[in-house]
């Protein structure tokens, strides 16, 4: 068993569950309220963070409507390489669009996604991009 710290929780959970760690923030106003969320998960066995991306890509093109890539680039997050996915799909709401930052730490690969109604992206992403400037990656534990 591993016991898994979260700020004020700890819970154990057997050596062959998946630690996956989701933290999200959304603006406070608005219909569709943009967000940003970090995924945190373990990289498989051999992976990259190239293959990781690749295969992230795979799944959002299966599950979202009208999924359209804008683009793929490499990036930098709190010094370290990190990759960019930029994206459009149709959600409930409306046409939605999607920025990923991942960055590879430790076997894991932390994952920010930042997601605006797509009228209003050029107005938030400099926002979120402000935000994702003051982010701090230390060793992950557990």
């Amino acid at each position: 068993m591993t016991r898994h710290v979260f700020d004020d929780t700890t819970l154990e959970c057997g050596d062959d569950f998946v630690l996956t760690t989701i933290v999200a923030q959304r603006a406070k106003k608005g219909d569709f309220a943009p967000n940003l969320v970090l995924t945190r998960g373990p990289l498989r066995d051999e992976e990259t963070l190239e293959t990781y991306v690749a295969r992230q890509l795979v799944e959002l093109a299966k599950s979202l409507k009208s999924f359209k890539l804008h683009g793929r680039t490499e990036v930098e997050l709190a010094g370290r390489p990190a990759r960019r996915i930029a994206c459009g799909w149709q959600g409930t709401q409306g046409h939605v669009e999607q920025r990923m930052t991942m960055v590879a730490i430790d076997g894991r690969v932390l994952t920010f996604t930042v997601t605006v109604p797509k009228a209003k992206a050029d107005e938030l992403f400099p926002l979120f991009d402000g935000i994702l400037a003051t982010v701090a990656i230390g060793a992950i534990a557990g």
